[in-house]
């Protein structure tokens, strides 16, 4: 049978495509190996994607966003199914956690850096280091040296 036949014709019309949800839950976990676009029939840039680690990453982020927002579809140009139905849900989760988060995890470490380093040098206050002429140095060495 030749591609062309009406039987293998209404069989890939009938395939569903792949899944809005699923593609970003892979996007989402592991996009940085390919995961995502090998799942949407995209296998070259699966394979790319897989072998720069998600384009160092900044590519694996920007897809979470594509799906999330439908813009990535199948390597046939299909839509992904289900993106009218769970587009609400995945867009607020894919805002919360791949902008919200990482800024509440910056303030987090901005904070505690800002209450744990005092604290930390002056513990150093009463340690002595090796200066430079291989004795003891007192605490302005140590002063010096930050």
């Amino acid at each position: 049978m030749s591609p062309e036949t009406p039987a293998l014709s209404a069989l890939a019309t009938a395939v569903a495509p792949p899944s809005y949800t699923t593609a970003w839950l892979l996007s989402s976990a592991l996009g940085i190996i390919g995961a995502d676009r090998f799942y949407t029939g995209r296998v070259w840039t699966g394979v790319f994607k897989a072998l720069t680690l998600g384009g160092f990453g900044l590519w694996a982020y920007v897809d979470v966003f594509l799906i999330a927002f439908g813009m990535l579809r199948t390597r046939e140009g299909a839509y992904l199914g289900g993106y009218e139905e769970h587009k609400k849900s995945v867009q607020v989760w894919t805002i919360i956690g791949m902008v919200v988060v990482p800024i509440l995890i910056f303030i987090a470490i901005s904070i505690a850096s800002t209450i744990l380093l005092p604290k930390l040098l002056d513990g150093l206050q009463g340690v002595q280091l090796p200066n430079s002429s291989g004795g003891l140095g007192g605490q302005q060495d140590i002063l010096n040296s930050l």
